[in-house]
């Protein structure tokens, strides 16, 4: 099947710069995006979860989120006025 797209100026250039980052064809990123984004409708678009199910989705999720790297910063008055 033959479809044609109108894509804005910068959907265009963010096409063009994942393409060349990654190596592999316009109509290939294309249609992996597509595949993806009708796989994940798929995947949530179906009926109410169990609790269990929902929460193994959930934590599916919270695994591809990148890890924050920040830490734990002290900045109480005791830690910043130590003699006072």
């Amino acid at each position: 099947m033959n479809l044609t797209l109108h894509l804005t100026p910068e959907t265009e250039a963010k096409l063009k710069e994942q393409a060349a980052l990654s190596g592999k064809s316009l109509e290939t990123l294309a249609l992996e995006a597509l595949d993806d984004k009708l796989a994940y409708l798929d995947d949530y678009t179906s009926p109410i979860l169990s609790g269990e199910a929902w929460q193994a989705r959930f934590d599916e999720f919270l695994a591809t989120l990148p890890r924050s790297k920040a830490t734990f910063v002290d900045d109480s008055r005791e830690s910043i006025y130590p003699d006072r």
